[in-house]
């Protein structure tokens, strides 16, 4: 049965937050929260379409948003909520064009994507819970073996995860191995953490297979409507330390210059910047804490 939305507010350069607030009594704080997710959480890249893309993309946000209307506004704030999302989608949607430098996001995408190359199903929003997400895993590893390929596993984040995520809290994942054991579902873990910090994500694990591994915080830049800027070759982490017991670490990572800076009295700084030419720039920070007093530490 097709779905029948009334027709919004009409708005004239009306933002979302202005919709929001004259609409209070309607669009209450869940409400927003569950906009947020829906668009800002999209998973989903309309690249493919190309001049189409805003109008596809335009068109699948809306149907979200009148499928989710139901759960947290009444029938007559359908519009209206519809309406919010749609705002949300075309504010972000310029914002996204200026997101110039590759985002957290972007490398968790490639990490997810090499992860798939090696035998290993990692999805992004899958399901509402561990256990649906489990079986979008186990359908798709399913669908590998009948093509005769090799699966070794799965890791993925669901939606309440997702959310946490929108919100800049990091991102939880599940993982666990093709034959349930302890000892697969640790390689994966570790497959996972290696493939995240190639990528320049930050991530923790405390080795337990029933603790799920976590992406530490960061902010929330998922594309959906751009592509992100070519990924430069990696440049490998290297260490130095100087006499008076400072410790410098410098890699290049999802075109960003990764600097970790350990002083004297064990305090650790963390910065990133962004680099059209990462192997140009570390060279020139490299002699530049030689000539400090650095010395490179061998592995």
């Amino acid at each position: 049965m097709k779905r029948v939305v009334k027709s919004a507010p009409i708005a004239h350069k009306q933002t979302a937050d202005q919709l929001a607030q004259e609409y209070a009594h309607q669009l209450t704080p869940e409400a927003l929260s569950l906009a947020r997710v829906l668009v800002k959480g999209c998973v989903r890249s309309f690249t493919s379409y190309k001049a189409a893309a805003r109008d596809v993309a335009l068109h699948d946000i809306q149907e979200a948003a009148a499928a989710a209307a139901t759960d947290v506004v009444p029938t007559s704030a359908a519009s209206t909520f519809c309406l919010y999302c749609k705002l949300l989608w075309l504010e972000d949607e310029v914002a996204e064009k200026r997101w110039l430098a590759r985002t957290t996001n972007d490398a968790v995408d490639e990490a997810f994507a090499s992860l798939n190359r090696h035998g290993i199903v990692a999805l992004q929003n899958a399901g509402g819970t561990s256990s649906m997400g489990w079986a979008e895993v186990n359908t798709l590893i399913a669908e590998l073996e009948q093509r005769h390929k090799k699966a070794l596993g799965g890791v993925f984040y669901h939606s309440q995860d997702l959310e946490r995520g929108v919100a800049g809290e990091g991102l939880w994942l599940t993982f666990g191995a093709r034959d349930g054991s302890d000892e697969g579902a640790r390689k994966i873990a570790q497959l996972v953490l290696h493939a995240l910090e190639a990528e320049g994500v930050d991530c923790e694990w405390n080795g337990q297979i029933d603790t799920r591994i976590r992406v530490l915080p960061f902010e929330w830049k998922k594309r959906r409507t751009t592509q992100p800027p070519l990924r430069q070759t990696p440049v490998l982490r290297r260490r130095f330390v100087n006499p008076d017991g400072q410790r410098w670490e410098i890699a290049g990572l999802n075109n960003h210059v990764c600097l970790r800076i350990t002083d004297s009295d064990g305090e650790v700084f963390v910065r990133r910047t962004p680099s059209d030419d990462m192997r140009h720039a570390i060279d020139v920070l490299i002699a530049e804490q030689i000539a400090d007093g650095f010395v490179e530490m061998t592995l």
